[in-house]
């Protein structure tokens, strides 16, 4: 997702109008609107001391907006977030559990995915061999199992997300 869409989704998850947002950020009443339109356009993009303000004032963790370290575990669960976002079937968490079986040969270590009653391929799957993504996904998993049993809201669900890592495990910020 783009980060004007960020911006927006987040927006109006909190009530706020583009005119509210930029009177806030400091820009004039005349023209707040339509600074925050260009940026959630992409016509323009925020300086980073704007993002760090609009982080603030929309109460969200600013890795939301900025990637301070690309590749990084925190960096891809941001990115798996806003897919999530796009789309609430892109990624499907899951416990996985490995089996070992015997052969002449060597020792197989694997998991088995079959193909479903229509006949499609398995799904791909993929293993972090990084304790901090498996501890992070782990976390992701358990809130969205709480979200699709109804233990927390949506609006919870959205507050951890986007307030991550600080909320880690809690629901509030």
């Amino acid at each position: 997702m783009e980060l004007g869409q960020k911006i927006k989704k987040i927006r109006i998850f909190r009530g706020m109008t583009q005119r509210e947002l930029g009177i806030r950020l400091g820009y004039g009443r005349e023209s707040a609107d339509v600074r925050i339109a260009q940026y959630e356009s992409g016509a323009r993009v925020p300086k980073r001391e704007t993002l760090s303000m609009m982080a603030n004032i929309l109460e969200v963790n600013i890795l939301n907006f900025i990637r301070p370290h690309p590749g990084s575990a925190e960096d891809l669960m941001q990115l798996f977030f806003w897919l999530d976002e796009e789309n609430r079937d892109a990624v499907q968490l899951f416990v996985m559990e490995t089996g070992r079986e015997k052969t002449d040969a060597d020792s197989y270590n694997g998991i088995g995915f079959y193909p479903d009653a229509e006949g499609r391929q398995p799904a791909v799957g993929i293993r972090f061999g990084y304790g901090k993504m498996d501890e992070y996904l782990g976390q992701w998993m358990e809130k969205k199992q709480q979200l699709n049993a109804q233990k927390i809201s949506e609006k919870e669900y959205l507050e951890w997300k986007w307030n991550w890592p600080i909320t880690k495990r809690s629901c509030h910020k």
